[in-house]
Order: structure tokens, then C-alpha cells, then sequence
């Protein structure tokens, strides 16, 4: 992740935390508690995979997940959290709003931080292979 996107994921991370103590105090602000965590969800958890795939797997600071694994993890989530569990468990229920929380944090995650850094772009050259399909930010 370019410098950009880890101050991005480092305020995603810190918002999660603090609204995690907020609730354990005791303190309820309904709409960040029940929403907060599922808006949060996709950058987080999609930016720790980014990082993985760029350093340790691929080892290629240029690739993007491609939009096909976002949306079948988008998918995953909904089927599992919002359609399954409430079947299961009367402690889950199913939401239309955590629906659209995890879809504005997926399109956040893919216009700010599934990009390629433009520092990259500018001092490296990479390959045409690499670059092929790539989004600048």
C-alpha cells in the first residue's frame, strides 16, 4: 500500500478501535454502533489482504485485487452475516442498512485505497504485464 493508503487504513483502524471503547464503556451512539463496524469492515479487512498479496505473496506493489474477488467477498458477507446467521441465531439479525454499509466501504476501498500509489508510477516503470488494468490514484 502506497503512504497514502496506510494513513487511510491506519484512521479506518483507529475509528474501529475507538468505537469498539466506546461501546464497552457503556456509551451508545446508535447509528455508529450499529453501522460503524460494517462500513469499516471491507476497507479494513481488503487493505490487510492488498498488503499481504503486495509484500509477501506476489511480492508486485502494482497489483489491484481485481473487482471479481471484492465482489464475491462483498457477496460472502452478506450471504453469511446478513442472510444465514439471522436463520441460525436469534443473536444475528439481518440488516438492508449493514447491506449498504459494507457496499459504501467496498466502493471506498476500491476508489482510495485499491489503487496504485502514484509515487510508484513516477519513479518506477514497471512492465506493460503489471500495469495492464491497473488504476492510478
Amino acid at each position: 500500500m502506497g503512504n497514502s493508503s496506510v494513513k487511510i487504513f491506519l484512521i479506518l483502524v483507529i475509528a474501529f478501535i475507538l468505537n469498539q471503547l466506546i461501546a464497552f464503556i457503556g456509551i451508545t451512539i446508535t447509528f455508529f454502533h450499529s453501522y460503524l463496524d460494517d462500513l469499516l469492515c471491507f476497507p479494513i479487512i481488503l487493505s490487510i489482504l492488498l498488503f499481504i498479496h503486495r509484500k509477501w505473496r506476489l511480492e508486485n506493489n502494482f497489483f489491484i485485487l481485481p473487482v471479481s474477488h471484492i465482489i464475491l467477498s462483498l457477496l460472502m458477507f452478506i450471504v453469511i452475516f446478513e442472510l444465514l446467521l439471522p436463520i441460525i441465531s436469534s443473536k444475528f439479525t439481518g440488516d438492508i442498512f449493514d447491506v449498504l454499509a459494507y457496499v459504501i466501504g467496498v466502493l471506498f476501498f476500491f476508489k482510495y485505497i485499491n489503487v496504485v500509489p502514484k509515487s510508484l508510477l513516477t519513479t518506477t516503470i514497471p512492465s506493460v504485464k503489471f500495469l495492464a488494468g491497473y488504476r492510478r490514484c
